[in-house]
């Protein structure tokens, strides 16, 4: 099984992403900053989803967020930003790319 962290996965593209890759059995941390969304999605797959509650713009605690992620499942094999950010968070580095 795959380890796939998904940020902005509470709707659009992430969330059908987190859908496609939960239905296939693949175990997907979902990171957003709405919770009752998070929450519900984590009932649907309750196997196969951990739901992680984070405003990405915030800054110092991402890497205490991934760090956490990393000891409970020991490695992330894909991982996907699909949310829009308005603030980028200067602590992280995003590598971006850009498909025509």
């Amino acid at each position: 099984d795959m380890n796939i962290l998904i940020t902005g996965a509470a709707s659009g593209i992430g969330h059908n992403l987190w859908k496609h890759y939960v239905s296939s059995g693949q175990n997907v941390i979902i990171v957003g900053r709405r919770k009752e969304l998070l929450d519900n999605m984590a009932r649907n797959f309750p196997e196969h989803t951990h739901s992680v509650l984070y405003y990405i713009s915030q800054t110092g605690s991402f890497d205490n967020v991934l760090g956490n992620i990393l000891r409970g499942y020991g490695r992330i094999d894909l991982a996907g930003s699909l949310r829009f950010i308005k603030n980028i968070n200067s602590n992280m580095n995003f590598v971006s790319t850009y498909g025509t």
